[in-house]
């Protein structure tokens, strides 16, 4: 399975549940950022909006004191949640997703 395909398997394993957010942001990012560039995988119109899942896979922390120690740097589950869930939605709604290459199921 090429890169494209497993950020596209990452993505819809979460959009079905199977992967919680601290999961999710951890395969993102490793396979986005980490594993041979598989930002390169995706069209620039793509990654306007996985970019900005990637920023905020990164930043993710479940940890109490990261997020008290330093606010406005980290997100926390239910505002990485939230803010990818919307990143998503607003993909499906766009031009960009004419193809459906996020849209497809496991």
């Amino acid at each position: 399975m090429n890169i494209r395909d497993q950020l596209i398997k990452a993505i819809s394993l979460y959009r079905v549940g199977q992967y919680d957010i601290k999961t999710f942001c951890d395969v993102f990012g490793q396979l986005y950022y980490y594993q041979n560039g598989g930002y390169k995988a995706f069209s620039d119109a793509e990654r306007k909006y996985l970019d900005k899942i990637g920023f905020i896979s990164e930043r993710y922390t479940d940890s109490e004191d990261d997020l008290t120690q330093y606010p406005n740097t980290y997100y926390s589950e239910s505002q990485a949640k939230t803010m990818i869930d919307d990143i998503l939605i607003s993909f499906e709604t766009s031009e960009v997703s004419a193809g459906g290459s996020l849209d497809r199921k496991v």
